[in-house]
């Protein structure tokens, strides 16, 4: 329910940043520095404390398929995954994505795809039927992937997985490592997976968003590891590599095993859910721990991480002070640090005098995206004021009529771009871009996407759609943060 996070956002829109953007329009075509123009203005002061956010009740609906039964207690998993992040990441997360597949199901036009499996669709659709299916698929498998270890007792692989990953890796601890490193530097939501091959071939293979081995034929899948945000921002915040390292006590390795017998299922159209053995203990366990403070300085280079034009805690009771804390002070922050470590590098020297936009219209990989998040979160910042009270926000001057222009009233224009921030799959951004002729228009970029990449339009107003925008006040409710 990304809605709620949307529902917060709108109170905090920062109508004279975007007036101030209107004028930018020509900026995208001749090179200059768009955010050394834009001006960020707001103010600083006593706010109310947060509210507790709005409970989101999400029922199974009736169709094919069904939430499955967790092989263990909620609770189970302690004191390396909390019952609260069980709680959204099975009760509404998986659930989500079951409703919402059982919805589409019941559409005339997916008639064909009615009888069909997971796999199937998997396999051969495309689109927002495939995600569903997908993501169902992969919650089932993780949950198996995943058995209690209350003591933290040392869980080391045993049986012919320990054979397959001595000959492919040497040891455990180099695949650890490296399977680690996949994990930790997935860039935005996805999936990691250990998936067998032919000839005793292990592979590890990494999923963007609902990405399944599955799909294209990698390998059988033996295990995976789920690095969406929701996945462990309630217990780590932040910290991927701490759910990861607590993610390592849970590994299920008869369950790998299991899998591992099923390789030739790959290209026989087997239900290799309905095979996969689930097996777990109940019980009570010790309660969740503290998460680890991770403590991320400033890493001297060419771009600085900028003052925040308001306080902390200014956002609230719309978004908290501990919400900016990791959101800014970690985030953003690892954004700027690692831009300067790239551009320490001999072979980044020809980067080094370019701006962001620069980087941003003409660089790739992972450059590309750690330039592209900083500029994003620069101008998301200066996108939001405080509203303390909660006071009517509503457009003014040539954004008003812009709107008026484009989108007949405000309310059609909030409408739709809420829509495109709540049905945005994945991690990325919502525009509204301004294009020749007084042309408004809404485009969502993923995961780093920017407007400017493409010359899409001038940016004037963003929404973060990344869970950690508003996993912490809102948990998976994004329409209340929207709102």
């Amino acid at each position: 329910a990304r809605p709620a996070y949307i529902g917060a956002w709108w109170n905090l829109v920062n109508w004279e940043f975007v007036n101030n953007n209107v004028a930018l329009w020509p900026c995208l075509n001749t090179g200059c520095n768009f955010m050394a123009m834009a001006s960020v203005t707001g103010a600083k002061g006593e706010v109310p404390t947060v509210t507790a956010r709005s409970g989101v009740a999400m029922a199974a609906v009736t169709g094919t398929f069904e939430l499955p039964t967790l092989p263990w207690a909620k609770d189970a998993l302690a004191p390396h995954i909390s019952a609260e992040t069980i709680d959204y990441h099975y009760g509404k997360h998986h659930l989500a994505y079951v409703n919402k597949l059982n919805e589409l199901l019941a559409l005339p036009e997916n008639d064909k795809w009615k009888d069909k499996t997971l796999e199937d669709m998997i396999r051969d659709s495309d689109g927002v039927l495939f995600n569903q299916a997908a993501q169902i698929w992969n919650h089932n498998f993780y949950w198996g992937c995943l058995k209690p270890n209350p003591d933290s007792a040392p869980n080391l692989p045993t049986g012919e997985i320990k054979r397959l990953i001595e000959k492919n890796f040497e040891t455990f601890e180099d695949f650890k490592t490296q399977f680690s490193a996949a994990c930790v530097g997935h860039f935005g939501a996805g999936w990691v997976w250990l998936v067998l091959d032919h000839d005793d071939k292990l592979r590890i293979v990494e999923g963007h968003d609902a990405g399944n081995p599955i799909r294209d034929g990698a390998g059988t899948p033996l295990l995976t590891c789920d690095v969406w945000e929701h996945a462990y921002y309630v217990d780590q915040r932040n910290a991927r590599p701490a759910y990861i390292g607590a993610w390592w006590n849970l590994v299920n390795w008869e369950f790998v095993n299991n899998n591992v017998a099923l390789w030739p299922c790959l290209n026989t159209g087997c239900n290799f859910m309905a095979m996969a053995s689930v097996t777990g203990a109940k019980g009570e366990v010790p309660t969740v721990t503290a998460r680890s403070g991770v403590a991320m300085a400033a890493v001297t280079g060419t771009f600085e991480l900028p003052t925040l034009p308001w306080a902390k805690d200014a956002l609230a009771p719309h978004i908290s002070a501990e919400t900016i804390d990791y959101h800014y002070g970690k985030h953003h922050l690892a954004y700027v640090n690692k831009l300067n470590e790239l551009l320490a590098l001999p072979e980044n020297d020809k980067w080094k005098d370019k701006t962001l936009e620069d980087m941003i219209r003409d660089s790739d990989g992972v450059l590309f995206n750690q330039a592209a998040q900083i500029w994003n979160h620069n101008f998301y910042w200066g996108c939001l004021k405080p509203n303390p009270d909660s006071a009517p926000n509503l457009p003014t001057g040539e954004i008003k009529r812009l709107i008026e222009k484009n989108f007949e009233t405000f309310e059609d224009f909030k409408t739709q771009f809420s829509a495109a921030c709540v049905g945005h799959f994945g991690a990325g951004w919502v525009w509204l871009v301004l294009d020749h002729d007084d042309k408004l228009r809404i485009v969502e970029g993923h995961d780093a996407g920017n407007p400017i990449r493409d010359g899409a339009g001038t940016p004037l107003l963003t929404c973060d759609v990344w869970e950690h925008a508003y996993y912490v006040d809102q948990r998976n409710a994004r329409p209340a943060y929207i709102g």
